[in-house]
């Protein structure tokens, strides 16, 4: 993700600097989850967030199992999230796939972008985009 010339980046927990929103739940009404919605900083500290239905225990469950990793480069930033399927409710790869966004939020210009603009918040998987995943 590039950033403004010039523009020092600023970390932030509960979205107050510049970091990523990923928000996913898995499509398979045989193991039905919750939206979980996590959120990274350009730091490489992340959260997750109970806002869309997830219990704090299950929140907590992926805090402990989830992976993420931020590296700062001279006028980019690249994160990267490893989240295992247990840790999200699921057997295995969920067979139907996974409804999910992910926003950007760049404090430089106030602007928020997103994989797939909702019309809403980006934690709105439903109205976003799916991953179809295959063995």
């Amino acid at each position: 993700m590039s950033t403004p010339k010039d523009t020092p980046l600023k970390a932030g927990l509960d979205w107050s600097g510049d970091g990523v929103e990923l928000s996913l739940r898995g499509v398979n009404t045989a193991e039905v989850t919750p939206i979980f919605v996590l959120w990274g900083t350009v730091d490489g500290t992340f959260q997750g967030s109970t806002a869309m239905g997830a219990s704090a225990a299950q929140i907590a469950r992926l805090q402990r199992s989830a992976r993420y990793a931020a590296r700062l480069g001279d006028a980019e930033w690249t994160c990267e999230w490893q989240l295992p399927f247990a840790a999200l409710g699921m057997i295995a790869a969920p067979a139907k796939g996974l409804k999910l966004n992910v926003g950007l939020r760049t404090l430089a210009d106030d602007s928020w972008a997103a994989w797939v603009p909702t019309g809403g918040r980006v934690c709105e998987v439903d109205l976003a985009g799916e991953v179809q995943l295959r063995n």
